[in-house]
């Protein structure tokens, strides 16, 4: 990023090496971080971010990080339009929403499409956690999924998904407002694939998750994550869902983010299994 010279002239010069070099754009606003020490020129930062980019209407800045059930994060408005709902498009597919509102990363677009495209005609897919549905709209674009069904506790975000659904005509996916924990019992044994995009608690559920699965299944788990602990990570996974009648047929890794520099977003590719052994509660 190349700052014009009249803006680099109001930053002294001690806070150049400090300038934010890059930034998110959702449609059409920008998301920052300006450094606490630069806080008192957020303003003029917003101002050139929309000077380098004339299709940026607003700038945001991240004062914080995802929390709480509906993972938000806190952003400040610095610049430009105060309206923060927009239009975003992601491989052929068109999203509407709030950053300020609901949760959603730029940054793992490929890593959603990845995923989209491994899915198999007929497959039965759920997306707990589904946000603004982005995962259940690409797949829907990108495969010949039967049934994609989301669910979202978040009434904010499922406002936003199911208006998703309208803006791109989908006709096979259902979406549920609900808690996770709540809804599980109503899905036993039905899916052929289920996505867990919640870095923060997906391994929590993993044995919920078990039972969703048919007699074979693949699952995609999310962890933040160090690189060190993959591999006694892969052994917890296979011993959780040994308990619980499933045999891991196979494990894979991606990493699909960096959010600090120990700290990796990595995706494990899970198929699964059940052992003929096993006893199960009936399905």
């Amino acid at each position: 990023m190349v700052f014009s010279k009249p803006f680099i002239e109001k930053i002294p010069l001690e806070f150049h090496p400090k300038l934010p070099r890059s930034w998110d754009v959702i449609g059409d606003i920008a998301v920052t971080q300006v450094p606490s020490e630069l806080r008192a020129y957020q303003e003029e930062i917003g101002r050139e971010i929309m000077i380098t980019n004339k299709r940026i209407r607003a700038v945001l800045n991240k004062t914080g990080t995802h929390s709480g059930s509906d993972r938000t994060v806190s952003l400040d408005h610095i610049a430009g339009d105060t309206t923060t709902e927009t239009t975003h498009k992601e491989f052929g597919i068109r999203l509407l929403l709030d950053p300020c509102r609901v949760y959603f990363s730029i940054r793992t677009a490929h890593e959603r499409k990845r995923i989209a495209l491994q899915v198999k005609n007929d497959e039965s897919v759920l997306v707990p956690f589904s946000g603004i549905a982005p995962y259940p709209l690409l797949i829907e674009k990108y495969s010949g999924a039967k049934m994609i069904t989301g669910i979202e506790q978040n009434p904010v975000a499922h406002y936003y998904a199911t208006e998703n659904l309208r803006l791109n005509q989908a006709k096979n996916i259902n979406l549920v407002n609900d808690d996770f924990s709540n809804v599980s019992d109503d899905y036993r044994g039905i899916f052929q694939r289920v996505i867990m995009p919640l870095p923060t608690r997906g391994i929590d559920y993993l044995t919920i998750v078990a039972t969703l699965l048919g007699q074979k299944g693949i699952l995609h788990l999310y962890l933040f994550i160090t690189k060190d602990q993959i591999e006694s990570m892969m052994d917890i996974i296979k011993g959780r869902l040994r308990a619980c009648g499933r045999n891991v047929t196979k494990i894979s890794t991606t990493v699909c983010g960096h959010p600090s520099p120990r700290l990796f977003k990595v995706c494990f590719d899970i198929e699964v299994e059940k052992d003929s052994k096993a006893l199960f509660a009936k399905t």
